[in-house]
């Protein structure tokens, strides 16, 4: 499963443009970007600290310090069920979500991804570049999809 979403990550990397996915991408900067349990109002952003996650989402299932092999980095993760978040410097760096107890939304917008679902309420949104301060960010926002087109894992975390 691991080595197919490398590849899933790998294929992305190598034919998408390096100009921001190309002009029919759709900028999102990252203060924009919520997850949210399903269950719950209150919502994280990357760059939140550890603390705030807690606040957010309650005691993790596991909490330990790790390196990320997937997003090459050293750091601590939160695991919850369904959910995986990455922080580096006590900060929220990247994250995966694996089941449809948590929500990704756009601030402001009506759009919305959960695993299990396709991608229509998130306004079939596919091409995403974040940004930070108006600047492309060297994280990539990707929904692995199944045969179907249904979501099986959004994740978040350095290109």
């Amino acid at each position: 499963m691991k080595r197919l979403l490398i590849t899933s990550l790998l294929v992305l990397y190598i034919i998408l443009p390096k100009d921001g996915f190309g002009k029919n991408s759709v900028k999102i900067e990252i203060s924009d970007l919520l997850i949210t349990k399903s269950s719950q109002s209150s919502f994280i952003k990357l760059g939140f600290s550890k603390g705030e996650v807690l606040k957010s989402f309650g005691k993790p299932l596991e909490a330990k310090k790790a390196y990320f092999t997937k997003f090459d980095f050293r750091g601590e993760v939160l695991k919850y069920n369904g959910a995986e978040f990455y922080f580096m410097d006590g900060k929220l760096e990247a994250f995966e979500i694996t089941n449809n107890l948590f929500v990704i939304k756009i601030k402001g917008k009506d759009n919305y991804a959960i695993v299990g679902n396709s991608l229509k309420n998130f306004g079939g949104l596919n091409n995403i570049v974040l940004q930070k301060n108006g600047e492309n960010w060297d994280e990539l926002l990707s929904f692995i999809l199944n045969p179907g087109n249904r979501v099986t894992s959004i994740i978040c975390g350095p290109d």
